[in-house]
């Protein structure tokens, strides 16, 4: 039952990034891996659960594992999330094929990957350093700009390009351009007009589809179904952006 995906976690593992994290965490996780190895899923999946919603100091290994434990049960749909989550920080083709074949096998929507999905979770990945990228050019060509104006010498229309680069680095910063997307935690969950639970439902859909999400209202998410917006209520979606969106 879990060998095809115990060969990709295997192969997974060796390539996931050394972290450190506190020493009660360590702890926890060592705990948690001891009963992962001895085969005491349940037990060690609480652990991992409750490292993941307690603190962002957590093991990318640990998602894989939580993904393998749910596909071992038959919880397709949170084996999707956890190899989502895993696949926002570490993009791999491997854990991208491992979704598709999810979900052509249960016959669910919004897995469909193309290059640009690819490069998005590369953006992902390395958001934080490109940021810092942007800022750093931004200061850089400030001193040149600076140097240049008292050398008394002409600067053109080249502080445009300085504000440009600024603006790129403030864009990126504080508004989230790239449209995270989520999952649909439960069958029969419906699908609203407006964010109010006195308004038309407009569709029924069933859990595992993976839908683009356009803004949060209160307790509504605003996502795109068959190329239609649309209303669901946040707990009936689990946020597949990295951790802490929304």
């Amino acid at each position: 039952m879990y060998g095809k995906f115990l060969s990709i976690f295997i192969f997974l593992s060796i390539f996931t990034l050394h972290q450190t994290y506190p020493q009660s965490y360590t702890r926890e996780l060592q705990t948690a891996d001891s009963l992962f190895n001895a085969q005491k899923y349940t037990e060690a999946f609480t652990i991992y659960q409750k490292i993941l919603n307690s603190s962002e100091l957590y093991s990318y290994q640990m998602l894989l594992k939580m993904a393998f434990i749910k596909e071992g049960l038959g919880d397709y749909t949170a084996a999707l999330y956890y190899l989502n989550l895993y696949y926002n920080y570490n993009p791999n083709k491997k854990v991208l094929k491992k979704m598709e074949e999810l979900a052509a096998k249960y016959k669910l929507s919004g897995y469909r990957y193309t290059d640009l999905e690819y490069f998005i979770s590369l953006y992902n990945q390395y958001y934080h350093y490109i940021i810092f990228f942007f800022l750093a050019f931004a200061l850089s060509y400030y001193l040149h700009l600076l140097i240049k104006k008292l050398r008394r010498k002409k600067i053109g229309l080249r502080p445009l390009i300085f504000i440009f680069i600024l603006g790129t680095a403030y864009l990126l910063t504080n508004y989230n351009i790239i449209p995270p997307k989520g999952i649909i935690r439960k069958s029969g969950t419906l699908l609203m007009s407006a964010p109010s639970a006195a308004s038309v439902p407009i569709a029924t859909i069933d859990e595992g589809h993976r839908v683009m999400i356009l803004e949060k209202k209160d307790v509504w998410y605003r996502i795109i179904w068959e190329d239609k917006s649309a209303y669901i209520l946040e707990y009936n979606l689990w946020v597949t952006g990295k951790l802490g969106e929304f």
